[in-house]
C-alpha cells in the first residue's frame, strides 16, 4: 500500500512540474557530427582566400568558427576546387566525458629482422602504427552553449628510410618515417555554430578540411 502511495505521489510531482528528490536527473548528450574534406595540394592552391569574422583571440589550433551560412560557403567553395568527402562521422557523448572519432588505417612493419642462408634480412617481428586522424571530444553544455575541449592527432607516413640492420653489419633495412602532430583547442560556441580546422597539404598527404557540428539530444 505504501509503494502504490509512494508512485502516486511521485507522478503527481512530476505532473505538476516538481522535481521529486529520489528522481535521477535525465543525462545531457551532445550529437557531434565531423565531416572531413580532403584536397590535393594544387586544389588547395586553388581555393578563393575567405576571411571569416572571427575574434582576435580565435583559439590555439582552430582555423574558426563558423556560422551555418559561412560553413556552407566554406563547403561550396571546397567543392568547387574538386576537394572530396574522405569522412561524415556522427558520435554521441554525454556532457563532460570524452567521445572520439577515428579515421585511420592501421601500417604493419617489421621491428626485427633475422639473416637468412642467402644474406637477406627476414623479417620476424611486426608492429602496427595508426595512421591518419584521431580527434578526441569532450563536450560540456552551458546556458545556450557548448564548451568544448578539442584534441586532433594526425600522423602521416612520410616515407622510408635506410637504417642499419643490427643482426648483420653491413647491410640496412627499410623502416618507415611517420610525421604526428597534435592541436588541442578550448572554445566555446553557440549552439549551431560550426568549429572549421583545416591542416595544410604536405608532398606526401592531402590537406584536410574538417568540420565539426554539435547540438544537444535528448535522452532515448
Amino acid at each position: 500500500m505504501q509503494s502504490r502511495l509512494l508512485i502516486c505521489t511521485v507522478c503527481l510531482l512530476a505532473g505538476l512540474g516538481v522535481a521529486y528528490p529520489g528522481a535521477v536527473d535525465p543525462l545531457k548528450m551532445v550529437e557531434i557530427e565531423v565531416r572531413t574534406l580532403s584536397a590535393t595540394k594544387s586544389q588547395a592552391e586553388g581555393l578563393e582566400p575567405i576571411e571569416f569574422p572571427i575574434t582576435s583571440d580565435k583559439p590555439s589550433g582552430v582555423t574558426a568558427v563558423l556560422s551555418p551560412e559561412q560553413a556552407a560557403k566554406a563547403l561550396d567553395l571546397l567543392k568547387r576546387v574538386g576537394a572530396t568527402v574522405a569522412s561524415t562521422t556522427r558520435v554521441i557523448a554525454l556532457s563532460g566525458k570524452m567521445a572520439s572519432v577515428q579515421n585511420v588505417r592501421d601500417f604493419q612493419y617489421p621491428t626485427e629482422y633475422s639473416a637468412s642462408k642467402n644474406a637477406n634480412s627476414v623479417p620476424t617481428a611486426f608492429e602496427s602504427a595508426p595512421v591518419g586522424t584521431i580527434m578526441e571530444f569532450v563536450p560540456e553544455l552551458g546556458d545556450g552553449v557548448i564548451n568544448l575541449s578539442l584534441t586532433i592527432k594526425l600522423k602521416s607516413l612520410e616515407g622510408f628510410i635506410d637504417c642499419p640492420d643490427p643482426e648483420a653489419p653491413g647491410r640496412s633495412v627499410w623502416q618507415p618515417a611517420f610525421q604526428s602532430n597534435e592541436f588541442k583547442s578550448d572554445l566555446t560556441v553557440t549552439r549551431g555554430q560550426i568549429v572549421f580546422y583545416s591542416a595544410p597539404a604536405t608532398e606526401k598527404t592531402n590537406a584536410q578540411f574538417i568540420f565539426i557540428t554539435m547540438r544537444e539530444v535528448d535522452e532515448p
